[in-house]
């Protein structure tokens, strides 16, 4: 069913984010968007987050046993990318009077400053990028979310996650070969992989380079050319419609 509503180009996915891991929150938008027909639901890679996503799945199938569950994606990099990060700082390091622009323009309240907890709570956080500029004294940067693939292969052996998203970014070839063979186990058990870069120039021969790399190759393959990463989503969407 969900590959069939992505052929007819009425399939949609619910993206949690890469880096975004309170589980409450994946749980509960996991059982609203399998009640609303979501084809596939994406999120980190991480355990934890699947499980709270396959719990709320299996609520929404309880509470209507004609909904349909959704393929559970999963993201990965390649190599350094914006989706793939959370804000730090050490809030020590703030001055007394600040006004705290950070705090107000965060969209998941992952900063806070109370009598229990100062600084930034990492699960909430999913690397957006906006408390980045408004900083006073610009002490608050990124880090890189690092996640290895061979720790979600029993999931994806036992049903748990059938969809794959890697990230990648132009004429990174090498590195998305060799991270398709740490995937190449898996890679025949999975329903669906999404491929996705930033516009380019030369963007025909860089995707067949791609696909030089792709053995085993995929089942079922989506070409996803970001206008903007969604961890940079200040302004205008965050990608570009084709005409």
């Amino acid at each position: 069913m969900e590959l069939e509503t992505l052929r007819s180009h009425q399939w949609f996915k619910l993206i949690c984010g890469a880096s975004y891991q309170h589980l409450p929150a994946i749980r509960h938008l996991a059982l609203i968007y399998t009640l609303a027909g979501a084809d596939c639901i994406d999120m980190a890679p991480d355990p934890a987050t699947i499980a709270a996503a396959r719990a709320g799945i299996a609520a929404a199938i309880k509470l209507d046993n004609t909904a349909i569950a959704p393929l559970v994606m999963v993201s990965f990099n390649d190599g350094e990318d914006p989706h793939f990060r959370k804000a730090v700082f050490d809030p020590e390091l703030c001055p007394t009077d600040c006004s705290r622009p950070c705090e107000k323009v965060c969209p998941t309240t992952a900063i806070k400053f109370s009598n229990d907890y100062n600084g930034i709570m990492p699960d909430l956080c999913y690397g957006c990028g906006r408390c980045l500029p408004l900083c006073p004294v610009q002490i608050i940067h990124t880090r890189e979310q690092i996640y290895v693939p061979e720790d979600i292969f029993d999931a994806v052996l036992h049903q748990s996650v059938n969809a794959i998203e890697i990230h990648t970014q132009p004429h990174r070839t090498k590195e998305f070969a060799a991270f398709w063979q740490r995937l190449s186990p898996i890679i025949p058990q999975l329903k669906l992989v999404a491929v996705s870069f930033p516009d380019c120039e030369g963007l025909r021969e860089y995707l067949m380079s791609l696909i030089d790399g792709m053995q085993p190759q995929p089942r079922s393959l989506i070409w996803q050319t970001d206008g903007r990463p969604m961890s940079g989503d200040i302004g205008d969407g965050a990608t570009a419609k084709l005409p």
